[in-house]
């Protein structure tokens, strides 16, 4: 699923996978989440979030968050967990 379907909507966090390598190449995060369609995956490149579930102890999981978007112009976005 995409993140930008998640933005704005309350999800909880079930657990994650640090440093996947993706289909472009590049290191991303893949997060495994729920809401009230059921459970699904989706991959992201926010540093942002990244560092809000490295501080997070895997014993805290999971938890509940809603994913936020910061519009920065030029078609520009980041995404941060509240």
């Amino acid at each position: 699923v995409s993140i930008t379907d998640l933005t704005n909507k309350e999800i909880e966090i079930l657990d994650y996978v640090p440093n996947v390598k993706t289909s472009r190449g590049d290191l991303s995060y893949l997060i495994h989440y729920k809401d009230e369609r059921g459970e699904g995956k989706f991959f992201t490149h926010s540093a942002s979030i990244w560092e809000a579930l490295d501080k997070i102890n895997k014993e805290d999981f999971p938890f509940t968050t809603t994913i936020k978007s910061i519009n920065c112009g030029s078609g520009k976005v980041f995404y941060e967990l509240t």
